[in-house]
């Protein structure tokens, strides 16, 4: 399945065979993360509730960690595009609200574009 698989019902079974590494991206790379239409809408809830309400999060240890560090508690989890046989860099399998959430604070400039943050890639 690895390497030529693009139906989103299969992403369990990639994020389980993937071999993870932690790495860096910028909030221009983390801009271009590819994400499936099923969590697209999540992604674009978690923005909207940011960019409407001005709240980081309901979550006390999750606005301590964006105020201290700029970046989130636990870094999210991108599969490679060579896993999925796609061309794009990195794919959004889990985890749309932090991703979300990161797109609205680049548009607010609370982050810079160039602040480098932790994430998991699997291969």
């Amino acid at each position: 399945m690895r390497g030529s698989d693009s139906n989103p019902a299969h992403l369990p079974e990639l994020v389980k065979e993937a071999t993870w590494e932690l790495q860096h991206r910028s909030g221009v790379a983390l801009r271009q993360v590819s994400v499936d239409r099923a969590f697209q809408e999540a992604v674009d809830e978690a923005y909207r509730d940011i960019i409407d309400n001005d709240v980081i999060h309901e979550r006390e240890d999750v606005v301590a960690s964006w105020r201290e560090t700029g970046t989130w508690i636990e870094p999210p989890k991108f599969l490679a595009g060579t896993v999925r046989g796609t061309a794009v860099r990195a794919h959004l399998p889990v985890g749309s609200t932090p991703l979300g959430c990161l797109l609205a604070f680049l548009d607010q400039q609370n982050v810079a574009e160039s602040v480098r943050h932790h994430v998991w890639v699997g291969r």
